[in-house]
């Protein structure tokens, strides 16, 4: 009789700790619980399956690019907030991994490692469709949006197109000429992090990028890599004797 007068009452006591399904009676619970033993939580996009409601609603937005959870310390945007909190100790904490060819920081190994690879000129990703190369695979997917795919994200100024909502967003401070990150020792603003940390250097003289085969150093690899053509013997040309470079 109490089960049969939960039925009228809606009273619901009986939660599924893997999506929003609630019972009158443990036995409904259990017989619930096994379809999620069988992944019935399937993407409507791809083939991602999986056995909670919570989790699918998560992997969706790799498909929609929003990205609402944001850094208060940089310009990092994430599609959840396990994934903000893990950025944020990279702010924080004890940074005792340290770099020996310059200041940087970091609590990471992988993050060392991945810088490492800057001063060496190693970009082991390669894109299938061009020459570009990159450090680490999220930058080498970012870049294979350039040669196709969707483009959901279109700015209301041009006609400008972006497939993730974070590029759209960099690319609107152009028309709105926000520059949110200022430097401290001057009165210089940056639309973009990376463009503020270059400029600091300016103040530092830090130099991080060094050629391999002689004494240049530069604030971004991209110098590196352009000046370190001039060392290759190819492009080397003879003019009436003599070697041009």
């Amino acid at each position: 009789m109490k089960r049969h007068k939960m039925s009228h009452e809606s009273e619901k006591p009986f939660q599924c700790d893997l999506c929003e399904y609630k019972g009158t009676q443990l036995s409904h619970l259990k017989k619930h619980k096994k379809v999620h033993g069988e992944e019935s939580f399937r993407c409507d996009q791809c083939d991602y399956k999986t056995n909670q409601a919570a989790k699918l609603n998560r992997h969706r937005v790799n498909h929609s690019g929003e990205k609402p959870f944001q850094c208060d310390q940089c310009d990092y945007r994430a599609a959840n907030l396990n994934c903000l909190k893990s950025h944020k100790t990279r702010h924080s904490g004890d940074k005792h991994l340290r770099c020996d060819q310059c200041d940087y920081r970091t609590v990471w190994t992988v993050d060392l490692k991945r810088h490492r690879m800057r001063h060496a000129g190693e970009r082991p990703f390669l894109c299938d469709q061009c020459d570009y190369r990159a450090t680490q695979p999220s930058n080498l997917k970012a870049h294979k949006m350039s040669h196709g795919g969707e483009k959901a994200f279109v700015c209301d100024v041009c006609d400008y197109r972006a497939a993730h909502a974070s590029v759209l967003r960099v690319h609107e401070r152009t028309h709105s000429r926000e520059r949110p990150y200022g430097c401290e020792q001057c009165d210089y603003r940056a639309a973009q992090l990376c463009q503020l940390k270059r400029h600091r250097m300016g103040h530092t003289r830090e130099r991080p990028f060094a050629c391999d085969q002689c004494d240049y150093r530069a604030t971004q690899m991209s110098n590196v890599v352009r000046h370190k053509k001039r060392h290759d013997p190819k492009r080397h040309t003879r003019r009436g004797g003599a070697i041009v470079k």
